[in-house]
């Protein structure tokens, strides 16, 4: 046996153990990688696995309000907070065309609480219908999947309308009257909020209505103080009153006519007396 083969054979255990060596180095990094993987996904999936999305419609005129599938279905696991954010003098309108969720396991909770529980729970095809947010307030909606079976959605419509506030006036087309006659009594200025302007005689919200309208006709036989006001608003509280005063003049009566002396002849004079006017 030469020499250099000799020597091989002598240092094999050492090569053998060198290479071994490397085998479990690269155990060791395979391991630590997967590892270093299994860390990464944990703290993936409870960053983002779990996160909820805001979005928030501050205070323009109108938009239209779409569950977080957009004009499709909405996905699994959602965590959605909507933000309808009214000016001092301003609720939100959102009025539903639609809605549909999976019922018992997707939810829609609308109220004032800032994370979007505690409020009216939706699901299933039990729509909203048309929802009022307090006058100057932050409305919330929050919407949350499970993991199986979506569906629609909703879709919305949203807007900012003017907190109710008291008409500033009322004008009649005619202001004296005279008894018997009718003149039509028109409030002007103030908002509704989505209320109803109620009308009342002889005192603000003063016995039973006599009405209804911007606009109402009345026929006083004597002369009455009116009112109005705007009652039961959607956006805001009733609010106070305005007032005119109809004054109504009484008619005049035919009366009679008599004269002095009768009969009269051409020339003579005679005094006439009217009476009963």
């Amino acid at each position: 046996m030469n020499t250099s083969l000799k020597q091989i054979i002598q240092q094999k255990p050492i090569i053998m153990k060198t290479f071994n060596n490397w085998i479990n180095c690269l155990n060791r990094l395979v391991n630590k990688q997967k590892f270093l993987i299994f860390i990464l996904a944990i703290l993936f999936f409870s960053t983002f696995g779990n996160r909820v999305y805001s979005q928030t419609y501050g205070n323009v005129y109108a938009g239209t309000w779409y569950d977080p599938g957009g004009t499709g279905n909405y996905a699994d696991n959602s965590n959605y907070i909507y933000t309808f954010a009214a000016s001092s003098n301003q609720c939100v309108k959102i009025v539903f065309s639609s809605f549909e969720t999976e019922n018992n396991y997707d939810y829609l909770f609308m109220g004032t609480a800032a994370n979007g529980t505690g409020g009216t729970q939706y699901m299933g095809t039990t729509s909203p219908g048309t929802i009022y947010g307090g006058c100057g307030s932050v409305y919330y909606a929050k919407f949350t999947s499970d993991g199986s079976v979506t569906k629609p959605g909703w879709v919305a419509t949203f807007s900012y309308i003017n907190c109710a506030s008291a008409p500033t006036s009322i004008s009649a087309s005619v202001n004296p009257i005279c008894s018997g006659n009718s003149t039509t009594l028109t409030a002007n200025g103030g908002n509704s909020g989505d209320g109803t302007m109620r009308w009342y005689a002889g005192g603000c919200a003063s016995g039973a209505s006599i009405g209804s309208g911007t606009s109402i006709n009345v026929s006083p036989t004597s002369t009455t103080t009116y009112y109005a006001r705007y009652e039961s608003p959607a956006c805001g509280s009733t609010t106070g009153c305005a007032s005119i005063t109809v004054t109504v003049t009484p008619n005049a009566n035919a009366g009679t006519v008599t004269a002095g002396t009768t009969p009269q002849c051409i020339g003579q004079t005679t005094t006439y007396t009217v009476a009963g006017v």
